[in-house]
């Protein structure tokens, strides 16, 4: 026979609970019971990098790459590659970046590996 496992009405209580035996209830201020069960699992994620691939491959091989518009008139660049303008939407093609610039600003993206 199973027992019910204990009630608590503080979080923090039911966390030291799921140490101990992996499972509690949590009573919120409604009066709402709710049973919390710690139950470890891992996954494997699979990503791709589709367009950005060579973007990432060109990294590995410690060279940086861009894109370039297309459209004469406009020919703006990218260091982080873009499959389009930003500017005027024409297509972009691949460059490679030189390995010096002036740095206007930046975001940080976290990419799995």
């Amino acid at each position: 026979m199973t027992t019910r496992p204990p009630v608590f009405s503080k979080f923090r209580e039911v966390q030291e609970e799921l140490g101990r035996s992996g499972r509690a209830i949590y009573r919120d201020a409604n009066g709402i019971d709710s049973l919390i069960v710690r139950y470890p699992y891992s996954i494997n994620y699979i990503h791709s990098y589709a367009e950005d691939t060579e973007f990432f491959l060109a990294l590995a091989d410690g060279k940086l790459k861009g894109s370039k518009c297309t459209r004469k008139s406009c020919r703006t660049v990218y260091a982080t590659p873009r499959g389009h303008c930003m500017a005027c939407g024409a297509p972009t093609e691949w460059i490679d970046l030189p390995p010096r610039g002036r740095l206007h600003s930046w975001t940080t993206c976290h990419y799995g590996s």
